[in-house]
């Protein structure tokens, strides 16, 4: 993965909650409203 560009935000929740959100894939449109979809250049069970 790589950094495309950083800020930050004040966010008003449990750390529990925004970590759970943030690393949620099925969130990531809500990042990234413009990205279709995501693909592996490798699936994890291939050698």
């Amino acid at each position: 993965m790589h950094i495309l560009t950083e800020t930050s935000s004040k966010i008003s929740r449990k750390v529990e909650d925004v970590y759970s959100f943030a690393t949620n894939m099925e969130n990531f449109e809500q990042w990234f409203p413009e990205v279709i979809e995501i693909k592996p250049k490798k699936r994890i069970d291939e050698p």
